[in-house]
């Protein structure tokens, strides 16, 4: 086995590790605090009649989001199920920072403007415990999602 290798192994390893880790601390007391007033406005929008959610101008989010929500409350109520939706799409982000970084390191050309490869795991990191994003990931709104679509 090449040095090149066991890094790149060593590398999935670590980004594996990572995104257990956003998934555990979105999931972690998913369902501990009652639904906040938005979040209520979220399964409100959800449950509308399809053609008045698509034109609608209460709400000024796109109703992707409402139609996925929409699809999961018919599965079930709970908060932690309402909530798993955007706690799934956080955890998600992770990794997909991890490509993103890759990807950007890839496409700098410029000699001595590169940035180590370790540069992408730590943004996937990073992604994976800041504080706010864990907390959009734990709430039945659309930032979550929205977040993952931007990356």
């Amino acid at each position: 086995m090449t040095a090149e290798h066991r890094t790149r192994r060593v590398e999935a390893l670590l980004l594996a590790l990572i995104t257990l880790v956003a998934l555990a601390v979105r999931v972690w007391a998913l369902g501990s605090r009652t639904l906040a007033p938005d979040e209520g406005s979220s399964i409100y929008f959800s449950q509308l009649p399809i053609p008045l959610l698509l034109w609608s101008h209460c709400d000024p989010h796109p109703p992707g989001y409402y139609l996925l929500l929409r699809g999961v409350a018919a599965l079930g109520q709970s908060e932690s199920w309402l909530r798993l939706p955007s706690a799934l799409a956080g955890a998600r982000a992770a990794p997909l920072t991890w490509a993103v970084g890759r990807i950007a390191r890839r496409a700098t050309t410029e000699p001595g403007r590169r940035w180590p490869d370790q540069a992408a795991l730590l943004a996937a990191a990073l992604v994976a415990c800041a504080p706010l994003a864990i907390w959009y990931s734990q709430e039945a709104r659309p930032y979550a999602l929205l977040s993952l679509l931007t990356l």
